[in-house]
């Protein structure tokens, strides 16, 4: 027998022995109660203690960075190019955070699984530190789309708090604490909007007071990790490997693999229909190569026998767990392509005040916000986690729907609606997510199954968004063609100006318009007119597009199984601290065993 072999079956013996006295949720519930760790520390509730606290505001204020650094730039995308543009590829500042947090997840998940937390936490304030100084010193695009990827790669470990929290706290109280978190998120998340375009109309360093503000905010999240988060670190979670044994067990093919393929395929969908033409070498061999890719890598990891792989096949077998990966990625494409189609609709719809398209676009923010926090709040408290997601996932896919029927006189309908639907939106993936962390039967292993749900999250709201914004651009062309060019004919514009007078008409530039030659104050009125019944009907189109995507969701949470108590009464996995003992504050100590080597891939 060779030493391989040993180190294998000896990994499997100390699986077995950490989860005979540690079970899953999913174990014996006297065994559970018997075993559980307690929740007082030195005789002080679990939740007061100093370690937990500060984590607790660690992860709040990662989270505040993360979306500082990506909803408030993307929603100014057009001023900040007015300021150090023009750039073709100003609309990358967004796009790299989407592609760097769909790759990440993954990555920081599975490897924090096997060499511990803390310093992939502390790392991502960092990478979020640096990348807030170098965007808000950018004098260039081209700086800004670099800074965004070390933003997104610190986003990658900021919004996977939910697999932090979840190792933390028992179970009846995950969705309450994930509530308040996402609490802690709502200036940013609710006002996020009307906080950036007060920003660049109010003060002198304009946009660049985004990422001023992430600098703080990174600043004390990693201070905050720095000195109170002390999850079981290597030693701990490995009796019989070394950290060299580990690093050479790294699936690197299988990083190679997955990164280059989610990257191409992504790239592929986003450039498609924007920055080239469907059918140019650009688009096309992105799509075809990053796809071949992902399947090559989906083979390798399911045949290759590789020791410890990126993505464990076999975690994709729990129907559970599924379910869950619909449910969220149908809230990822939903949430992300209504961060860029709803103030489009805005704009054209109802203004073209800067501040009034900030104050309307809360209604996304604040709607998920709000299902965040009063689902985690109230879930547990009303108990049917089942039925309390197929009722969120209605009430998102209905009136996210709805908007279809919004025109440019029904403002106040169009933001009840979307604040409702968001609300479903939000109550959604505050369920699905803390879900994901006690359906999985290794409750020592969170990081992997969380960050590969968040990583198809993430690619789920590029496809959304690549959808959406293709079934825009094609209904505008026909509109154009069949709505807004007769009217104009009509209302006597000259054929020879028709060309110019569209592309004024699009930039909303009074001053261009009025340049066009053989314009009038008549042809003005009917173009707007014509333009907007152009819209109308492009829009109708796209939100009706979304019901597809809500009708998926309400079938994962219909065939999803009601938990049950076991699921529901699991305890805390780790206790925070520099030691794996704990007084109980009862006089008596108890140990917790921190190891949590996982038994080769059968």
């Amino acid at each position: 027998m060779d030493s391989t072999t040993q180190e294998k079956i000896q990994d499997v013996r100390v699986e077995d022995s950490s989860h005979a006295g540690h079970p899953g949720p999913t174990g014996n519930k006297q065994h559970l109660e018997e075993h559980a760790p307690a929740e007082l520390i030195n005789g002080v509730p679990y939740w007061r203690t100093k370690l937990f606290l500060g984590s607790f505001w660690a992860i709040g204020f990662g989270l505040l960075a993360c979306y500082a650094g990506f909803a408030m730039p993307a929603n100014t995308l057009g001023l900040i190019d007015a300021d150090i543009g023009p750039s073709p590829n100003i609309n990358w500042v967004a796009l790299v955070w989407t592609l760097t947090v769909a790759v990440g997840y993954t990555l920081v998940g599975r490897l924090s699984d096997i060499f511990g937390r803390r310093y992939f936490f502390i790392g991502g304030a960092v990478l979020g530190l640096i990348g807030s100084i170098v965007a808000a010193t950018a004098k260039n695009v081209n700086a800004l789309i670099g800074a965004t990827v070390l933003l997104g790669l610190a986003a990658s470990s900021q919004i996977s708090f939910t697999y932090v929290t979840g190792e933390l706290v028992p179970v009846r109280h995950r969705f309450i604490i994930n509530g308040l978190i996402n609490f802690v998120n709502m200036p940013v998340g609710v006002f996020g909007p009307v906080i950036a375009r007060s920003l660049i109309l109010y003060t002198s360093a304009g946009w660049r007071w985004n990422y001023y503000l992430c600098i703080i905010l990174n600043a004390l999240s990693l201070l905050l990790w720095t000195l109170f988060y002390f999850p079981p670190d290597f030693s701990h979670l490995h009796k019989v490997r070394s950290r060299w044994q580990e690093v050479k067990s790294i699936d690197y093919i299988g990083v190679c693999l997955f990164t280059g393929g989610l990257l191409l395929f992504l790239m592929g969908l986003s450039w498609g229909g924007s920055q080239y033409p469907w059918k140019s070498a650009h688009v096309i061999a992105c799509i075809v190569v990053g796809f071949a890719t992902i399947v090559a890598f989906v083979l390798y990891e399911t045949y290759s026998g590789v020791y410890r792989p990126l993505v464990p096949m076999h975690i994709f077998r729990d129907f559970q767990y599924d379910a869950i990966v619909v449910l969220t990625t149908v809230g990822g494409m939903i949430y992300y392509s209504m961060t860029v189609i709803y103030p489009s609709a805005l704009a054209v719809l109802y203004s073209t005040d800067t501040m009034k398209v900030g104050w309307l676009s809360c209604a996304v923010g604040g709607g998920t916000l709000a299902g965040q926090v009063i689902g985690g709040l109230i879930a547990m408290r009303i108990g049917y986690i089942k039925y309390q997601l197929i009722f969120a996932a209605t009430l998102m896919s209905v009136f996210i729907g709805a908007l279809a029927a919004q025109t440019k006189d029904t403002q106040h309908l169009s933001s009840t609606f979307a604040t409702l639907g968001c609300f479903g939106l939000g109550y959604v993936e505050i369920l699905a997510a803390t879900a994901a962390t006690f359906v999985i039967r290794n409750q020592k292993q969170m990081g992997t199954p969380n960050g590969i749900f968040g990583s198809i999250r993430s690619a789920g709201g590029v496809l959304a968004t690549t959808i959406y914004l293709t079934i825009l651009e094609n209904t505008m062309t026909k509109n154009t063609t069949t709505i807004v060019i007769p009217a104009l004919l009509k209302a006597g514009l000259p054929k020879t100006s028709l060309a110019a007078f569209l592309v004024a008409l699009e930039s909303g530039v009074a001053s261009a318009i009025e340049a066009v030659p053989g314009v009038n104050a008549k042809i003005i009125l009917v173009g707007s007119e014509a333009l907007v019944a152009a819209y109308t009907n492009a829009f109708q189109k796209v939100f009706l597009a979304s019901i597809a995507f809500g009708v998926c969701a309400v079938v994962a949470a219909c065939v999803l199984k009601p938990f049950t108590k076991e699921e529901l009464s699991g305890t805390i996995v780790f206790h925070l601290g520099k030691e794996t003992v704990h007084n109980r504050g009862d006089g008596a100590v108890e140990a917790h065993a921190a190891d949590t080597e996982e038994a080769p891939l059968e």
